[in-house]
């Protein structure tokens, strides 16, 4: 079973490439709310103060928090299964903290920038590079204009790749865009290369599309409950909820744009 240990010493022994390699395809099982027009809302908890969307590898964790959740009138508790990288993009961009429930450990908005937005890649020109991502937007250079206006972009830190460990001391950095308005670069002196999303090698589009997609979890429709994992149907987990531990009454419902403060319970810092 994956701990929190684990994640930790990868990171320290090996760095960002490693730690992203091992973990971010390694399933993490959450708690949402099903409403009656049937959309799904995660099951936010405060956590230290702060609000966070808790998840777990251990299926039997969170079938066990889904039996205690005293979950809203009209709503009915489902466990979703997405893998980190899913949650922890998710989460990044809705402005939520990820808490590993019974570890004692919240992953920031730095761990999950590096786990949801980042990809090992090999292409011709450059071989194999570890990228991580983020998200940018630039004035145009006619003069102000309102955030609208704005040129969006995506900021890639480029680290070729030796063996597992990605060496900090040769990473460049490169402008994505796709908007055929000129801009400005505020740190361009920073900035090894721009490049405009058409001029991508493949398997860098592939990327560049896909982090550049909001991510909604509520969108995708495989089983919430798999029955075949041992999984109890949420019909299951409400006969047994008063047979159960005391149910968890922190909870707070909030809509998927909420936004929070960026503080942690346990916090790993990223250099």
């Amino acid at each position: 079973m994956p701990t929190k240990e684990h994640f930790i010493n990868t990171y320290k022994s090996f760095g960002k490439a490693e730690l992203y390699r091992q973990w971010h395809d390694v399933i993490f099982y959450s708690v949402w709310l099903r409403l009656q027009d049937g959309m799904l809302v995660p099951a936010l908890l405060d956590v230290s103060g702060n609000v966070a969307l808790t998840a777990t590898p251990d299926r039997a964790e969170a079938t066990a928090f889904l039996n205690r959740l005293d979950s809203p009138a009209g709503s009915r508790p489902v466990v979703v299964n997405r893998t980190l990288e899913e949650l922890s993009r998710f989460c990044s961009a809705k402005g939520l903290l990820l808490n590993w429930s019974n570890q004692s450990l919240t992953l920031d908005s730095n761990l999950l920038q590096l786990m949801g937005y980042s990809a090992a890649a090999q292409t011709p020109s450059l071989g194999e590079v570890f990228i991580q991502a983020e998200a940018r937007s630039y004035p145009l250079t006619h003069g102000p204009c309102s955030e609208a206006e704005a040129v969006a972009a995506q900021a890639w830190t480029l680290t070729p790749v030796g063996g597992r460990v990605a060496s900090a001391k040769v990473e460049e950095t490169w402008i994505v865009y796709e908007d055929d308005n000129h801009f400005l670069l505020p740190d361009s002196a920073l900035v090894k290369k721009t490049c405009h999303r058409d001029e991508l090698e493949p398997q860098l589009l592939v990327l560049y599309d896909k982090w550049k997609q909001v991510p909604e979890i509520v969108t995708v429709h495989p089983p919430l409950v798999d029955s075949n994992t041992g999984l109890q149907s949420p019909e299951q987990a409400a006969q047994q909820r008063s047979a159960e531990a005391p149910p968890v009454r922190s909870l707070f419902l909030y809509l998927l744009g909420a936004t929070v403060l960026m503080f942690l319970s346990v916090h790993i810092g990223l250099e």
